[in-house]
């Protein structure tokens, strides 16, 4: 039942429901030696992906509090990950703290996806 709900909040969810999962399945995370912060910056890529799906661009601030990240520089990581995975297109305006976005990949793959 944990793995389902893990898999239905990666595919679904926000980084706040993966950290509030995890914080209380830290059992669940041991037995599947599953590495919590590498699963946390996945997440924050796919959480990255589905805002980049609906805008062209989007604000540092924004991205702060959706990723739940504490620092330009975090989040610039961050971008550049999900870049160079190939999910996103997108370039970093850091004089005006802004993302600008040409592509995004699609979270999950739907029937509207044909």
């Amino acid at each position: 039942k944990s793995l389902f709900q893990l898999l239905k909040i990666v595919a679904h969810e926000n980084v706040t429901s993966f950290r509030e999962f995890a914080a209380k399945n830290t059992k669940l995370f041991e037995e599947q030696q599953f590495d919590a912060t590498k699963l946390l910056s996945k997440m924050r890529t796919l959480a990255f992906c589905t805002l980049a799906q609906s805008v062209e661009k989007v604000s540092y601030d924004e991205l702060l509090k959706r990723l739940e990240l504490k620092s330009d520089e975090d989040l610039e990581v961050c971008v550049v990950e999900a870049i160079k995975s190939g999910h996103v297109d997108a370039r970093m305006d850091q004089e005006n703290r802004v993302v600008l976005i040409t592509r995004a990949a699609a979270r999950r793959f739907t029937e509207k996806s044909w």
